[in-house]
């Protein structure tokens, strides 16, 4: 494919060598990496029902974890997930009492279709069968009279089996010691026999309490009374002669005592450990999002991240030939309009000098400018940020008097190119539009007509506009949104109800600003009794009458005290901003992130440091060369933030 941005780049490492064809980049995710694992914030408080965590275990699709309590409850306990695999989701079903067999109940491990469960026992240092009658439903379980009495060690904690069940594995803490089993019949541990095979721990820690594999065998997981996993690689899947340390480690640090119990998401992407100290099992990530640039395919890649990803490089020349690539590396930003994403900044405006009810206000696209309007001055006050969007470096410009039109204006709003103003009057019930023969500049306004909104709202809160000025929206105290439609773009002489509305009664009983995103599949509304915004998805863009209520939803929280009126959002869904009356301050918000690109160990960067990631909107251009065949890669940071 040929270059279709039509440049050269000359690499820093290669003088005067230009790349032109453009490469295929592909993605794919890590999963059981416990390189790579981070705390994802999410956790299950046990101490309602369990004394002492020991084992955990998920069922297959995710939407139960058991956690067993091998304290004074000597039981396991069901808990069910509304969304799979996220602890923060989980409640409390039902528990089974294992006190029959053991009054020391450690790990646990389920058969893959959820018909059995096994556990170990440090009292008896023997394994026990239990059997379900409905799949992963510990309510009807039954001891399968089934055990196996090992006696390779006489402290034994962990137990896990081969994803097909003709091998079982047990953890001891006297030997420090992995060791293997061979079942002649699958998941029957009445089967079982010592395979003369163990894998020694204390090399590494060296108290195990509990083992787990990957899927397919070729990892084992041992977490550590030192509150360390460690990985164990098997070159012949689930072979323990076979296995050697790898080197690779991760510290438990949400719960620095007594983690007994060790499990993954059936796709091994999430990791779950059971603490007993703080009676909680804790929820990490084990994936991280790749991209790899294939070399075959082009030497030149432009590339923009969806999310945050590692970057890698594949099929390289033969070593002591030079294989080179140049990375065009394009600003992105991650969870734009998405209001559970959101940031509070300490960046504010005090507004009180000119308005002691600011209630409206409206951003400029270019983020170089904010306006307020209230009802103490009735008047339209300006504001020009030195840095766009950064609210801490606006200064006030100047003051439009619009009480000959309003007695109690509660909104503004301009279109796009800033050659019209709209203000919202509560008291008028009307919208009022003005014409600016400067652009943007509130001393150019001019009254030109006004619309009433009475018939359908009578204390009106809130004014938007679609971005082609077609469409018009109005919410108040009624907590209807309203939509009217006008034949003349932004031309409210031109108006008239659609007979369209939306209800937001059931989320807020003050409903106060109200805002879209620039496509119009979303709609946001200021709740100032619940100090919340809230988040509406539209299957029909900039039709409210198809809006649902997503359940998202931001909740306002310190400094400011709360009842926020209006929200004005940037273009790109990064950031918005409230008005608070009450404090006579706007507020801003950061929404998102900017995604994080971060290299693969063979790609050294020639300062040693890789650069940080180009913000949106800009460039940056990042070399590789390689003459080893892709052991190592020399990187260099070529162009910073090209626009």
């Amino acid at each position: 494919m040929a270059n279709d941005k039509d440049f050269k780049v000359v690499t820093s490492i290669k003088p005067k060598r230009y790349l032109e064809a453009l490469g295929t980049i592909s993605s794919n995710d890590t999963s059981f990496d416990l390189a790579n694992t981070s705390f994802s914030n999410k956790s299950l408080d046990t101490s309602g029902q369990i004394s002492g965590e020991r084992g955990v275990a998920l069922s297959a699709d995710g939407t139960k974890i058991f956690v067993v309590d091998g304290a004074s409850g000597d039981d396991i306990n069901e808990y069910a997930l509304s969304t799979a695999f996220d602890l923060s989701t989980a409640s409390f079903t039902d528990s089974f009492s294992l006190s029959s067999q053991d009054t020391s109940p450690h790990s646990v491990h389920f058969k893959p279709d959820g018909t059995s469960f096994f556990i170990s026992g440090r009292i008896n240092e023997d394994i026990f069968q239990y059997d379900m009658t409905s799949a992963f439903d510990v309510s009807t379980a039954s001891y399968a009279n089934k055990s196996f009495a090992q006696a390779q060690d006489t402290n034994i904690t962990g137990v896990t089996f081969s994803t097909d069940g003709t091998k079982m594995y047990i953890a001891g803490i006297t030997n420090s010691a992995v060791f293997q089993y061979s079942l002649s019949s699958a998941f029957d541990v009445s089967t079982a026999s010592y395979d003369s095979v163990s894998l020694d721990l204390s090399g590494q820690g060296g108290t195990p309490f509990d083992i787990t594999f990957n899927n397919d065998g070729t990892k084992l997981f041992v977490l550590d009374n030192t509150e360390f996993i460690f990985q164990y690689n098997l070159s012949t899947a689930f072979n323990l002669s076979t296995a050697s340390y790898s080197n690779i480690s991760h510290q438990i640090t949400e719960d620095t005592f007594s983690n007994f119990g060790l499990a993954f998401s059936a796709d091994g992407t999430k990791m779950y450990v059971a603490g007993a100290q703080q009676s909680k099992v804790h929820q990490y990530s084990t994936s991280v999002a790749i991209d790899t640039l294939d070399l075959s395919t082009g030497s030149v890649f432009n590339y923009t991240p969806t999310a945050s990803k590692k970057i890698q490089i594949s099929n390289p020349a033969a070593s002591g030939t030079n294989s080179g690539a140049t990375l065009l590396l394009n600003g992105a930003h991650l969870n734009a309009w998405d209001i559970t994403a959101v940031a509070h900044t300490t960046n504010t405006l005090d507004v009180s000098g000119q308005e002691a009810e600011m209630e409206g206000i409206h951003v400029k696209p270019d983020g170089t400018r904010i306006y307020g309007v209230g009802y103490s001055g009735d008047t339209v006050e300006e504001y020009h940020m030195s840095t766009p969007f950064d609210l801490s470096t606006a200064t006030h410009n100047s003051t439009f008097s619009i009480s000959a039109q309003t007695g109690t204006p509660t909104s503004i709003f301009f279109k796009p190119d800033g050659s019209k103003m709209f203000v919202l009057d509560f008291t008028g019930d009307d919208v009022n539009e003005y014409t600016l023969s400067t652009e943007w500049s509130i001393s150019s306004a001019s009254f030109v007509d006004s619309f009433s909104v009475n018939s359908q709202e009578s204390t009106p809160r809130g004014l938007a506009f679609k971005t082609d000025g077609l469409v018009m929206y109005v919410v108040g105290n009624g907590e209807i949104v309203f939509q009217y439609t006008l034949t003349a773009a932004w031309d409210v002489s031109s108006a008239s109800y659609a007979n369209i509305s939306y209800d937001v009664s059931s989320q807020t009983s003050s409903a106060r600003g109200i805002a879209f995103k620039s496509d119009g599949t979303k709609m946001y509304v200021v709740g100032s009794d619940q100090d919340h915004v809230f988040e509406y998805d539209l299957s029909t863009p900039w039709t409210v009458s198809s809006a649902v209520y997503n359940n998202n939803n931001y909740t306002i929280g310190s400094p400011v005290g709360g009842s926020p009126n209006e929200i004005t959002w940037g273009p790109d869904g990064d950031v918005f901003y409230l008005a608070y009356p009450g404090d006579d301050l706007i507020q801003q918000y950061s929404v998102g992130s900017t995604a994080t690109t971060t290299y693969d160990s063979s790609i050294k960067f020639s300062l040693g440091t890789a650069p940080t990631s180009p913000p949106t909107g800009e460039t940056d251009v990042i070399t590789f060369d390689t003459t080893d065949g892709g052991t190592t890669y020399l990187a260099s940071h070529a162009i910073d933030g090209a626009k």
